[in-house]
């Protein structure tokens, strides 16, 4: 429980090295004696030297432990972005060269407004409410872009999802595609409204797509044009059927994980320069709350599985 406590300070370094110096109790449960508690200097050393494949090592260690104890069971996954805005400024008329040059433009539907920065993409198990991992882009990348970084990452951290959630952002007859063949898991995507009117489905074509539904994959012989076309089709009926409508909106577990990062951990407040420094803060606050899990299960308390405040007060 110190070692959480410890990860779920008060953002910058200075206020970490006061509560330190003041909590000596705290200090010597997690190994650091009065005389050695680090300068501001060493943490900032200590955080460039971090590698993001060690850091994504401890969240598939985490991610392991959870599964062997039955907290996460990876049925239901669902994906969500998070817009996370740089801390320095954007390129003007005047300064054509931004002083981060890997941030980029783009909009925020949930800032209604547009933004200079990165997103971070998050996945969360809908059955324990848990975020497992993120993927990271510009703000400029589409959201349909990353379906094979999605893909990828669940095959590393050996998940086999029946459903994937998300919104109209990843609709597209690609993703579709991809996650039926290549991860043999049904995509569950808000049809986006840009792209056709909503229509009246005939009974004919519910029968196809619950079949769709038990049957994953269409057969190979069939072209992958119409095979894409179906795929999404399916999803598009599925969303009008009243069970499907009750698992979709628990996609809103995404955004309450989103608002414990960004809110409760301090993400917000952060000052970010940088893709990999974002990478960084993003993924270890994935851990702290992955740690959180762990201990309030092997403590016998499941309610506060997501309540970072219960162990930072």
């Amino acid at each position: 429980m110190s070692y959480v406590k410890t990860l779920i300070m008060p953002n910058s370094y200075r206020s970490l090295i006061a509560k330190l110096r003041l909590d000596k109790d705290l200090a010597r449960r997690i190994g650091l004696g009065p005389d050695r508690i680090p300068s501001t200097s060493i943490l900032k050393k200590f955080f460039h030297e971090l590698d993001i494949k060690t850091l994504y090592q401890i969240n598939l260690q985490l991610i392991n432990e959870l599964h062997s104890s039955g907290v996460l069971n990876f049925n239901k996954l669902a994906v969500d972005s998070v817009p996370i805005e740089s801390y320095f400024k954007h390129p003007t008329k005047k300064e054509e060269s931004s002083t981060d040059p890997d941030a980029t433009w783009g909009f925020s539907k949930c800032k209604g407004r547009w933004y200079f920065g990165y997103k971070a993409h998050i996945i969360t198990d809908i059955d324990s409410k848990l975020e497992i991992s993120y993927i990271f882009t510009s703000a400029i990348e589409s959201d349909q872009k990353i379906t094979d970084s999605l893909i990828n990452l669940l095959k590393k951290l050996e998940t086999q999802p029946k459903l994937l959630l998300a919104d109209a952002g990843y609709d597209s007859e690609d993703n579709h595609f991809k996650l039926r063949e290549e991860l043999n898991c049904i995509g569950i995507i808000k049809p986006n409204p840009r792209r056709k009117k909503s229509k009246r489905y005939t009974a004919k074509s519910v029968n196809k797509a619950k079949k769709l539904l038990k049957q994953t994959t269409l057969d190979k012989y069939i072209p992958i044009r119409k095979r894409k076309k179906e795929y999404r089709q399916c999803c598009c009926v599925l969303q009008k059927h009243r069970i499907f409508r009750k698992i979709y909106k628990k996609r809103i577990y995404v955004e309450q994980d989103n608002y414990i990062i960004k809110n409760v951990l301090g993400l917000e407040k952060k000052k970010i320069v940088g893709l990999i420094n974002m990478q960084k803060e993003v993924l270890l606050r994935c851990i702290v709350l992955l740690a959180i899990a762990i201990v309030s299960n092997q403590l016998g308390i499941p309610e506060v599985m997501r309540s970072p405040r219960f162990f930072q007060n």
